[in-house]
């Protein structure tokens, strides 16, 4: 992950994917640069958040319209309450999530002949759907990751 401090960009994106058990967080830039990446306890989950909008000055949080979306707006609008908040569509993000786990991890040896769509990633992916969040927010993904086919499956 990159110094937060050293020249931060302008318009960070706080991406929150809620859950009854843990949440994803990510700090993602416009240009689609993640800075920070967590899964962390929701019982912890709105002091980190809180944490990461101040160390990275986020303009703007972004949050998953689906489970445990509700307390969580408003634990967040408790902690960040000058933030401005936005609800984030979460519909395909953990398949979004995986395609951007393997792309950070590509797999090795003789796992790297099974199609991506066939593997199961090691951890919870929460962090990877909340930039998936981010990334569909800044218009940088869709249903398809950048440099992918727009007629391929992001699971490859």
């Amino acid at each position: 992950m990159a110094d937060p401090m050293a020249d931060p960009p302008q318009s960070l994106a706080l991406a929150v994917d809620p859950g009854l058990a843990k949440w994803g967080l990510a700090v993602v830039a416009p240009d689609g640069r993640c800075l920070a990446r967590e899964v962390v306890l929701q019982t912890d989950a709105p002091e980190r958040a809180s944490s990461y909008a101040q160390t990275y000055q986020v303009t703007v949080l972004l949050l998953g319209d689906r489970t445990g979306s509700s307390d969580a707006e408003a634990r967040l609008r408790e902690r960040l309450p000058n933030h401005p908040l936005e609800r984030a569509p979460e519909h395909g993000t953990t398949l979004l999530a995986r395609a951007l786990y393997w792309r950070d991890h590509p797999p090795r040896g003789w796992r790297r002949l099974m199609p991506r769509g066939l593997l199961t990633p090691p951890g919870p992916l929460d962090a990877y759907a909340a930039e998936a969040l981010a990334l569909r927010h800044f218009g940088l993904l869709t249903e398809t990751l950048p440099g992918e086919s727009k007629n391929r499956s992001p699971r490859r």
